[in-house]
C-alpha cells in the first residue's frame, strides 16, 4: 500500500513520528513504515510482527512477501502479513476504530 495512507492512519493515532526501514525500489515502489521510535530497524526486525498490506494478490502483498522472505521471514509463521485492503478501505476501517487498527500487539500466527 502506498506509504502515504498507512502513514496518515498512524498521525491520525497519535503517531508523530515514523521512519521508513525499507523498501522495494524497482517498479512499483514499496515501503516499510513503523513508528520513528521503535526498536525496529530493518525488515528482520519485523519477525513476530503484522505487517498491513493491501488486498490479497496485490502488488503490495506481493512485494511484502518476496522482501520479508528474503530476509528469511516466513509469511504465516514468523511473519504475519494482513490484508487490509485498498486505501478506501483501510481508511474506512481506521475510521471506524476497526480492530485491526487498534490492537498495537503484535505476534506471529504461530503464538
Amino acid at each position: 500500500m502506498p506509504a502515504a495512507l498507512p502513514g496518515l492512519i498512524a498521525f491520525q493515532n497519535g503517531q508523530r513520528d515514523l521512519r521508513i526501514i525499507g523498501g522495494a525500489v524497482r517498479e512499483p515502489l514499496v515501503n516499510f513504515l513503523v513508528p520513528a521510535d521503535s526498536e525496529i530497524r530493518s525488515i528482520g526486525d519485523l519477525r513476530g510482527k503484522r505487517i498491513a498490506v493491501s488486498q490479497p494478490g496485490s502488488i503490495t502483498t506481493y512485494f511484502a512477501t518476496r522482501i520479508v522472505k528474503e530476509q528469511g521471514l516466513v509469511p504465516g509463521q514468523t511473519v504475519e502479513i494482513l490484508n487490509v485492503g485498498g486505501p478506501p478501505d483501510a481508511w474506512r476501517r481506521r475510521n471506524r476504530g476497526s480492530p485491526r487498527w487498534r490492537d498495537r500487539r503484535c505476534r506471529s500466527r504461530s503464538d
